[in-house]
């Protein structure tokens, strides 16, 4: 039940949360979607998200394809936060910030990823510019 009357919180009702409060805060109208700054935003700000977007930005680049699997629900757990395909080359990579390290089940999947012939790698901020000079050196082995 809405206690507000406020005509935008009423349209807006079915949709998510996060997209809500983006609509309520920035005032677009109807069917007008964020652009995808303010939609990140928040992931973006976290040390973690800082190496994500690095990354990303760096994927984008070589022309690599990539997505962030999610992995609650059916997903499998310690799934690596990015999965790219470059060259015909698959990679699981695990971004983590500061002197975080993977999980042990992180580090299984990552042992399974090579294990089936593809490549992976945790990046954190020590090396997060160098992603692409690694994906290169890796499929040229």
């Amino acid at each position: 039940m809405l206690l507000d009357n406020n005509p935008l919180k009423r349209m807006y009702t079915g949709l998510s949360r996060r997209y809500r409060e983006c609509v309520m805060k920035r005032g677009w109208a109807m069917g007008q979607r964020p652009d995808q700054k303010d939609w990140n935003s928040k992931m973006a700000n976290t040390p973690e998200g800082r190496v994500k977007r690095v990354v990303t930005k760096q994927l984008k680049e070589l022309g690599a394809y990539y997505f962030f699997p999610m992995t609650g629900g059916y997903g499998k757990s310690g799934v690596p936060d990015i999965i790219a395909c470059y060259n015909g080359h698959f990679f699981g990579i695990e971004c983590k910030a500061g002197k975080n390290k993977p999980t042990a089940l992180q580090e299984k999947n990552l042992r399974d990823i090579k294990e089936a012939g593809g490549r992976s790698f945790v990046i954190n901020e020590e090396n997060m510019y160098a992603v692409s000079g690694v994906m290169k050196n890796a499929i040229s082995k």
